[in-house]
């Protein structure tokens, strides 16, 4: 019971947070980016240039977003020197974990949001060849988990350093070692940048799936 009115608190004071909105509105606009700038897919098809680009682009621009976010929330005691009176209340481990899931469910909602707003834009976009189960299981497999990643690898390296910059420049290379060549075998290690045509293979989708996203290349 403890537990779940600490939730709710926190809940509630980070939707009335404007930094909050901010955070979400900001993530809400990083898809844009994969029309143009972030293109990790191929373009050569419509699903890579419509589809798949914008929400890895939305994903690790999101986890970026969010690290932040959390970054800022964990050291909100810190900042305001009240741990040692927060620590007498009531346990550290409790609030972190209220703090964390909090985050995460706001995480959650902009995913939901995301998945409303360029939904539309995607079947215009696609036409007659738009199918909205690719399309949620993309959202599914591609964004949201960049976006908890964000926040549970922010969270973890704050409770290591207590500083909000070591935290941030670890996550970031996190993020980049996400990207190596290191990991291009390891499709679930590449959370920040799925490697798109691994990650269907694995999931047993159908060949049909995979053409609409990777070019075949013919002799």
């Amino acid at each position: 019971m403890v537990f779940l009115h600490i939730l709710f608190v926190e809940l509630k004071r980070l939707l009335v947070s404007k930094g909050t909105w901010l955070v979400m509105a900001c993530s809400l606009c990083m898809p844009l980016l994969g029309y143009s700038f972030y293109t990790p897919a191929s373009t050569a098809t419509a699903f890579s240039a419509q589809m798949a680009n914008p929400i890895l682009a939305g994903g690790l621009g999101g986890a970026f977003c969010f690290s932040v976010f959390a970054l800022i929330e964990y050291d909100r005691i810190n900042k305001y020197q009240c741990e040692a009176v927060m620590d007498s209340i009531i346990s550290p481990l409790i609030i972190s974990f209220a703090k964390c899931l909090s985050i995460l469910l706001i995480a959650s909602l902009t995913w939901l949001a995301a998945l409303c707003l360029y939904l539309p834009i995607m079947r215009a976009a696609l036409g007659t060849a738009f199918i909205l189960s690719e399309t949620l299981l993309a959202f599914s497999v591609m964004m949201l988990p960049a976006l908890w990643m964000g926040v549970l690898a922010s969270a973890a390296f704050y409770q290591l350093f207590r500083r909000i910059d070591l935290s941030f420049i670890s996550f970031t290379a996190l993020a980049l070692f996400s990207m190596s060549k290191w990991c291009s075998d390891l499709y679930l290690m590449r959370w920040a940048s799925t490697d798109l045509l691994r990650l269907l293979k694995n999931l047993l989708l159908p060949e049909i799936v995979c053409w609409r996203f990777v070019p075949v290349h013919r002799s």
